[in-house]
């Protein structure tokens, strides 16, 4: 119970939460829209995205659309003697922009990245089922990234360009980097 106490004194609160003097922030995240992604891997990050902007499928009407452009892969970080790999990485990344459909302006912008890896086995149906696994995890790593910095964005519009500055430090991308 201690932990609690302490961690609210922190400042810390739900995105979600009416806490009085800040407005719930449940009906803005679910008024975004999020565009088709083409490709599985695409659809997945769209399910992701529009499952975390509305996960209680709240009726309300679309005021932002989430466009979103998505590049996954995979490379080799380690090789073994015989020059075969010994781990793969995997990465997605996701160029995205929140367009206001009442003046069509873009509002926030950015890219989200995130990586994940293992170790590559003898046995090939491990290494598919174990790259799939890595894939979706980067892929929900990269949909909580978006939805952070829209949900910063819709608390505060006004500090859009705070929202961009903290999410674009000295590193070569935004986003989260994440290896397992």
């Amino acid at each position: 119970m201690l932990p609690l106490v302490l961690l609210a004194g922190c400042g810390l609160h739900p995105l979600y939460a009416d806490s009085g003097s800040e407005k719930a922030l449940a009906p803005e995240l679910a008024s975004v829209g999020v565009d088709p992604i083409a490709d599985r891997p695409g659809q997945v990050l769209t399910n992701e995205l529009r499952d975390g902007f509305n996960p209680q499928s709240l009726g309300v009407p679309i005021e932002y659309r989430l466009h979103v452009v998505l590049s996954q892969g995979t490379q080799n970080e380690m090789t073994r003697p015989d020059t075969s790999a010994s781990r793969t990485a995997v990465f997605a990344a996701a160029k995205w922009s929140l367009k206001r459909l009442s003046d069509d302006k873009t509002v926030l912008s950015g890219e989200s990245r995130a990586q994940t890896g293992h170790d590559v086995l003898t046995n090939e149906y491990a290494n598919v089922v174990t790259g799939k696994s890595d894939l979706a995890n980067a892929l929900r790593e990269v949909s909580d990234d978006i939805q952070a910095r829209v949900a910063l964005y819709l608390r505060a519009p006004e500090d859009a360009e705070e929202v961009k500055a903290h999410y674009h430090g000295d590193d070569d991308f935004g986003g989260p980097t994440r290896r397992k």
